[in-house]
């Protein structure tokens, strides 16, 4: 949480008359992490938020707009390895350092990191490949790459089967006839928590019979792992007034696939509800019977 104040002065100049003026104006605020300001100070009154929306999940109780500021639910546990391997790894001749392992949520994974040998130092690896989900808990992996060292051609696979006790992914650098297996240490979130929140969708006033598209930025959270996310609504009022209304979550890079679809209907604020969860993590669609919250 963090306070600050902005002192504005504004001066004034009138040419007719060759008069000056001066505003003064103090603003204080108080803003909030994952929730904005929470307090505004104008001269001598105060202005306090009494209602927030915190991860998807709304605090307070001032009336709320006739839409969604988020979503909580949950599924089977699912394995996120998005920034979690750790730094540098080795063995026999080969050492990799700076490595960093991305993982979208439609289960594009990548891995890249620095390459040591003593015939040569500071080789670039970059390799990628799908990461699927699977009902049972697991994850399979598959990634692979190559580069060139002095002429000579390396190739990189990592192919292997998750559990959420894996604490190690087994990279596979294969120069010439030989190949050595490099264990690269992971600490995978296990987690099948899922909070969405929206920075919002703009409000509608859409008449009957017609139909409008909204949007906005977001962040979806599975356990500690955040990941950015983009929503658009299609929102479709009938003659007697029901607004339908449909959801569709998608990674910023890849919005073809879509990631979390949800369905609502309303007449105002008061009935809103939700008639559709069916969510897709890496890969894996997620069964209604799957889903609670």
């Amino acid at each position: 949480m963090v306070g600050f104040t902005i002192d504005v002065a504004l001066g004034f100049s009138e040419d007719v008359f060759d008069t000056t003026g001066m505003v003064n104006e103090r603003i204080a605020g108080v803003l909030a992490r994952d929730v904005g300001f929470v307090s505004i100070g104008v001269g001598d009154s105060t202005y306090g938020l009494v209602r927030a929306v915190v991860n998807g999940v709304p605090i307070g109780d001032f009336p709320q707009y006739e839409d969604i500021v988020g979503l909580a639910f949950s599924i089977p546990p699912v394995i996120a390895l998005d920034g979690r391997a750790l730094g540098d790894a080795s063995s026999g001749d080969f050492r990799v350092h700076d490595i960093h392992l991305s993982q979208a949520l439609y289960g594009k994974t990548r891995l890249d990191a620095v390459l040591d040998h003593p015939t040569a130092m500071g080789v670039p690896v970059s390799i990628h490949g799908p990461a699927k989900a699977k009902k049972d808990g697991t994850l399979h992996v598959k990634l692979e790459g190559n580069t060139k060292v002095q002429g000579q051609k390396v190739k990189f696979l990592v192919k292997q089967l998750l559990d959420p006790t894996s604490t190690s992914l087994g990279l596979t650098v294969k120069l010439g006839k030989t190949s050595t297996l490099i264990p690269i240490g992971i600490v995978p979130v296990v987690s099948g928590d899922i909070r969405i929140s929206l920075d919002g969708l703009v409000d509608q006033s859409a008449k009957a019979g017609s139909e409008r598209t909204l949007a906005s930025d977001g962040r979806l959270h599975l356990g500690d792992v955040e990941y950015p996310i983009v929503a658009k609504e299609k929102l479709k009022v009938k003659k007697d007034g029901t607004r339908q209304r449909t959801y569709k979550f998608r990674s910023p890079d890849n919005t073809d696939v879509v990631i979390v679809r949800t369905d609502a209907t309303s007449t105002s604020a008061a009935d809103f509800t939700i008639t559709k969860l069916k969510p897709k993590l890496f890969k894996r669609e997620v069964p209604k019977s799957d889903v609670s919250g």
